[in-house]
């Protein structure tokens, strides 16, 4: 009987670009850009629209936004002017300093750049210079941390939900949410939000303890402004589902009908349209209740941190830590929404710093969107597919400077690049500036797009990461980059993330802890902390599913100028159900400011030969045993035939090792044999077939009646070790952990 093959494509994916570019068209209809609608608008209609979202001023009118640490300008000028500058300095202080970056945009008349760290609640003035003579001039005063608060709201662990805050603070004025230290807000009704934030002004979120439960989001803040969240401890909150293999692996909710991305933008914190000045600081947000999925099936979906849904303008994220694990990856840290819109994402005039984030199946962060203005540094940023994605620069210019990036890798070791640039849409003038970042350990590195006007400079390139692309990218520019630099685990730097929490530590990150026959090695190892000016009250912070370490001490004092040594002792009796475990701590002060370390385990663990539980239909392929490694051959194929009991929905999967991303030719019954990449480790694991499937969409199944069907395979590249091959109903009992 003739095979009916039915490949479910990914409708939601956006693209990686390791491998591809996807087409503009197909970006607007696939991901939502907000392209204008419409068959029928002219090119001149369509760039009308596009030049309103990113709103450049009127002709001679010098705008600037400020920030804590940085203000971004905007300078209306139809033409470019030769010899135009921007200068700045503190006000009436000093001689004037000029900004060494502020392109002109042919497309919207204007100029547009950022001036960079600046010092908080501090006065400044620019102006623009061109011929001898200042064309504009205007002042502004940077943000200070600290805010004068009017009236405290105190919330109890009786706390009913969501909370409406709609309340009209005042710049002298601002009203403050609080608990008594120990409370903990719990959403025990699951309602579907902790807090609703509309039309407020000048409100405080401060200290909070939230544990959101069944909420999709703890908060969302939209038409409001001056809205901060400081200091808050955020877990436990969002859809859970199951897997849909079906539905390229990404879970779904139960009794709920399947649709598009199933669960996803199940973001801690959402900051929506109409919101300005929105600040998320020093907060730890950890443990959602879902998990994304990897790459092993299709693109990821899950939950995130932070989702931003194109804010007007002037959205901050300092000195936060956002934990993931390897029970509830982050899809991303920071999810951007609009990737391909001149005002999604951040939108405009954003800043990123001093932040933590770790251990997602996509990206750390997603710039994606507008990225006028928008700038990110001193961030730390690892174990991620990439760490900063800026695909989809639809306005620009975004700077991503100065940043630590950790060794990439998703849930089951599948790497991008390192900073993402593509592949995909950018905008007509899109510049981006990265300079200072170091790239360390597994990532592929920056790849140059044919429209993205990339300059970078004294960027550190460790190992193999390097740039790609440079055939087609003819505005890219590189100014003393190095490459090949060896930096030791040991000595990587540990100012990343940058904040001021008044201590520091000797070491940022431990790997390569092995796990055998129940014992580790190294059993324990070392972090000493070294105090500043003062003393610093600590505790130990980390994902509540990360009980396969223990941290000592777990609390005290880190005295001035003095010294404390932190011991972490791994627990292999809770290290027996995945070959690998990643983790991280916070020594962490008060205040919300901590030092992260992060932590990695590889275990023994062999994923089980016959993986199938019970339910589970599993079909074992007659002659494979487990250990006996047989080869597929390059030059002629290995056929096998699976009687098929019932008629149902099935998955192929192949037992290999190698050495990453391997490729088969497979084919089924009568169809052509088409290629199917193989996500595989050192050691044996099961890897899904997915002939004629593309990156981003790694989940294949067929619809078989009863009866004999052969499936027929050769190697590619390599000569693939195998010694399984099993058809089944559940992939996912034998993914590879």
């Amino acid at each position: 009987m003739k095979l009916f093959v039915k490949s479910l494509r990914a409708r939601g994916a956006r693209p990686t670009g390791v491998l591809f570019i996807l087409s503009a068209v197909l970006i607007a209809s696939v991901f939502g850009a907000t392209a204008p609608k419409g068959k029928n608008l002219t090119d001149a209609e369509r760039a009308a629209r596009r030049k309103a979202l990113i709103a450049p001023v009127a002709e001679g009118v010098l705008r600037v936004r400020s920030t804590f640490a940085a203000c971004g300008v905007c300078y209306g000028s139809a033409k470019a002017v030769p010899g135009l500058a921007l200068e700045w300095r503190k006000l009436g202080a000093g001689s004037w300093q000029t900004l060494r970056e502020f392109p002109h945009f042919d497309e919207t008349g204007d100029y547009r750049g950022s001036i960079l760290r600046l010092e908080e609640d501090t006065a400044y003035e620019v102006r623009v210079v061109a011929d001898g003579h200042t064309r504009a001039q205007t002042s502004f005063r940077t943000w200070a941390s600290k805010v004068p608060v009017a009236r405290t709201v105190w919330l109890d662990a009786d706390t009913t939900f969501p909370v409406k805050v709609s309340d009209r603070g005042k710049p002298d004025g601002w009203v403050r949410y609080a608990a008594k230290p120990g409370v903990v807000l719990d959403n025990r009704t699951e309602q579907e939000l902790c807090f609703q934030v509309e039309g407020a002004a000048y409100v405080l979120f401060d200290n909070l303890t939230i544990r959101g439960s069944g909420a999709r989001h703890v908060m969302t803040v939209e038409n409001s402004a001056c809205v901060r969240v400081r200091n808050c401890d955020i877990a436990r909150w969002g859809r859970v589902g199951t897997p849909r293999f079906d539905m390229l692996g990404r879970r779904h909710e139960v009794g709920k009908p399947a649709r598009g991305y199933g669960i996803n933008m199940d973001g801690a914190i959402k900051i929506g349209r109409g919101s300005r000045e929105v600040v998320v600081e020093r907060c730890f947000i950890h443990d959602p209740r879902g998990q994304a999925n990897s790459w092993f099936y299709s693109h990821p979906a899950g939950p995130e941190a932070v989702v931003l849904q194109s804010p007007d303008h002037s959205t901050v994220i300092r000195w936060n830590d956002f934990v993931g694990s390897d029970a509830h990856r982050w899809n991303d840290a920071v999810e951007s929404i609009g990737n391909f819109s001149a005002e999604g994402g951040f939108n405009r005039d954003a800043d990123v710093y001093g932040n933590f984030m770790a251990i997602c199946n996509d990206d750390c962060i997603e710039l994606d969107g507008g990225q006028q203005n928008v700038r990110c540094w001193d961030n730390r940023f690892e174990e991620a597919l990439c760490g900063v994605s800026v695909q989809g620069c639809m306005a620009s210019p975004v700077y991503v400077h100065d940043n630590g990036f950790y060794s990439m890798g998703d849930e089951f070791g599948l790497i991008g690049q390192t900073i993402k640039t593509g592949g995909g849409e950018h905008g007509v003038e899109a510049w981006a500036y990265m300079y200072g970042n170091l790239l360390w350990g597994a990532g592929t590195g920056i790849t140059r797009m044919q429209l993205l006007r990339l300059q970078t400079r004294g960027n550190t390139f460790c190992g193999t990461q390097r740039f790609r692309g440079h055939e087609i990218s003819p505005f890219a520019k590189s100014e003393d980059d190095t490459f090949g630099v060896e930096i030791a685990e040991k000595d990587l730097p540990v100012k990343w993330p940058a904040r001021p929490a008044g201590f520091q530590i000797d070491r940022a990150r431990f790997s390569g802890i092995q796990v055998a026959k129940g014992q580790a090695a190294p059993a324990n190892v070392r972090v000493t902390a070294t105090g500043g000016a003062r003393d610093v009250p600590f505790a130990i912070a980390k994902c509540d599913v990360s009980d396969w370490f223990d941290v000592a001490p777990a609390k005290g004092v880190i005295p001035a100028g003095g010294k404390v040594t932190f011991t972490v002792t791994f627990r292999p009796e809770r290290m027996a159900d995945r070959h690998d475990y990643r983790g991280a701590f916070l020594v962490r002060t008060p205040e919300g400011l901590s030092r992260p370390v992060s932590l990695y385990a590889e275990t023994d663990f062999v994923p089980p030969y016959k993986a199938a539980r019970e339910g589970d239909f599993a079909l074992y392929a007659e002659g494979l045993r487990e250990g006996d490694f047989k080869t597929f051959d390059r030059k002629k194929e290995t056929a096998f035939t699976f009687d098929v009991p019932k008629a149902g929905r099935y998955y192929l999967m192949v037992r290999a090792r190698g050495n990453g991303r391997d490729r088969l030719r497979v084919a089924v019954d009568g169809d052509k044999a088409e290629e199917s990449i193989q996500q595989t480790k050192p050691y044996p694991t099961w890897t899904m077939l997915t002939p004629g499937h593309k990156f981003g969409d790694m989940t294949c199944h067929w619809d078989f009646q009863p009866g004999p069907h052969t499936v027929r395979i050769r190697a590619t590249r390599n000569e693939l070790k195998y010694d399984g091959l099993v058809l089944t109903d559940n992939p996912g009992s034998f993914e590879p952990r």
